[in-house]
């Protein structure tokens, strides 16, 4: 056991600046939002490792997110808690493979990318998510995959709408998100079609995390932030006082803002998750403004 919390340690040290930027004095900060107030990371662990479902919203491809996601799997372990680790990045097809590795590799997630060809998928580069692997790895955990593959999704958009979908608050939610990821450039009808997707692969994540949920220390869901708001994502189907959400934030934002006004620095309702953790906000150009660019 000291040998598997040197390494957590070594991992989480490397991965995590628990400590606000003095430039960005708001990254760094764990909000509580049921209390209203700015707490310790201990705190907020202590708040959720009685949880059965703990879903972790990042931002994709984001090492200060993935690096947190890392730590709080760490920090339960050192806490005497070791959760099956979900990921949003795998479907339940690819368990086997995730098991297959881990039979002949038990400590060393490195080369778990060459059979998951994750170099073909459409996520970010695996050296984000490695760290969130390690960490599984050390601690013994469950690896599973919580997706609908890409043939599963596609059934979803030909499939004819239901009377549940079209008067879901989920709808209008993920039509937004849609439009506003594709630049406002595609047709409504697409909108809605990739906004369905969405609400299907919310409701099986769900399916999954209550089906491989097989003891007392729980789940961990590492997911997309938009799929975690609880009035319209991931949590309204699952049971509420069993279930907390962490949202990862960029903010360039100022504590006083933030304290102020919250809405300037989180768009939606604040009460859709239970702890914003804010890191900093990278200064990017965004694929819509380079479009915008295009002459």
């Amino acid at each position: 056991m000291k040998t598997l919390m040197h390494c957590l340690c070594l991992l989480i040290g490397i991965a995590l600046p628990l400590q606000a930027d003095e430039a960005n004095p708001l990254a760094g900060q764990i909000w509580d939002v049921s209390n209203e107030q700015f707490v310790a990371f201990g705190t907020m662990l202590e708040g959720i490792q009685s949880k059965a479902y703990i879903l972790i919203g990042e931002r994709h491809g984001r090492a200060a997110h993935q690096g947190r996601e890392a730590f709080v799997i760490g920090a339960l372990a050192e806490a005497g808690r070791y959760p099956t680790i979900a990921f949003e990045m795998l479907s339940e097809a690819q368990d086997s493979i995730v098991s297959g590795y881990r039979r002949d590799n038990p400590e060393y997630a490195l080369g778990l990318a060459v059979p998951l060809k994750w170099y073909d998928s459409n996520w970010p580069a695996w050296s984000f998510y490695q760290p969130v692997f390690d960490v599984a790895f050390a601690t013994k955990a469950e690896i599973v995959g919580a997706d609908l593959n890409e043939v599963e999704q596609n059934a979803v958009a030909t499939r004819e709408i239901s009377e549940a979908e079209l008067t879901s608050p989920s709808l209008a939610y993920y039509e937004a998100q849609m439009s506003k990821a594709h630049c406002n450039l595609i047709e409504p009808e697409r909108a809605r079609e990739l906004a369905r997707i969405q609400m299907a692969r919310d409701a099986h994540m769900a399916e999954i995390l209550k089906a491989k949920k097989h003891h007392r220390d729980g789940i961990v869901l590492v997911v997309g932030s938009a799929h975690v708001r609880k009035n319209v994502g991931i949590p309204k189907h699952l049971p509420t006082q069993d279930t907390v959400v962490i949202a990862l934030k960029e903010s360039a934002q100022s504590l006083q803002t933030f304290e102020a006004a919250p809405q300037q620095v989180i768009t939606g309702p604040l009460t859709d998750f239970d702890y914003i953790w804010f890191t900093p906000e990278i200064d990017e150009t965004s694929l819509c403004d380079r479009i915008g660019t295009i002459e």
